[in-house]
């Protein structure tokens, strides 16, 4: 079982955290003591999925980024596609950004 901390962060104030994901390739579960961050992992988990972004090479070699990709939640890359898309949805002034890192990470 892998640990991750959910942390946020609001516009003049230190990072904190305001949950936790225990993730396998079998299973998945968090808890929150935020409202929207639980709405939004309570549809993840109901759905099994998570819509990421990828990039891809055409046949000429030309790239194309930002190719909304389904990730299952027995991926290895669930988390870290979990984590980016939160910080996607959070990416404005009026909301607290938001992500997931290892437990590891040590803050102050």
């Amino acid at each position: 079982m892998t640990d991750f901390n959910i942390t946020q962060v609001k516009p003049g104030e230190e990072p904190r955290n305001v949950g936790a994901i225990s993730w396998t390739p079998e299973d998945w579960d968090y808890t929150t003591t935020d409202g929207e961050v639980e709405r939004f992992l309570s549809a993840v988990k109901a759905d099994g999925i998570v819509v990421g972004q990828t990039s891809e090479y055409g046949e000429n070699g030309d790239i194309y980024s930002y190719i909304d990709t389904e990730f299952k939640a027995s991926d290895p890359d669930f988390v870290g596609q979990l984590s980016d898309t939160m910080v996607r949805l959070t990416f404005h002034p009026e909301a607290p950004s938001t992500w997931i890192e290892p437990k590891s990470v040590k803050r102050g």
